[in-house]
């Protein structure tokens, strides 16, 4: 398996709860799951792939 964090998203798509919450909730098939971990896979040895997850915050005052 791909190393990095492709294949860490991977992982929670077909090994985690995440992934069994997703079929449960009829939100994805396991079929859908296992499509999805492949692009994660394939990204995760891509040379010219980038992944980002922008967070921040917001303050309000009065």
């Amino acid at each position: 398996m791909p190393g990095g964090r492709g294949g860490s998203w991977a992982d929670r798509l077909t090994e985690s709860p995440f992934g069994d919450r997703a079929v449960e909730h009829g939100l994805a098939t396991r079929q859908d799951l296992a499509r999805l971990a492949a692009g994660w896979h394939r990204r995760a040895v891509a040379g010219d792939a980038w992944f980002c997850v922008p967070h921040g915050e917001i303050l309000c005052t009065k």
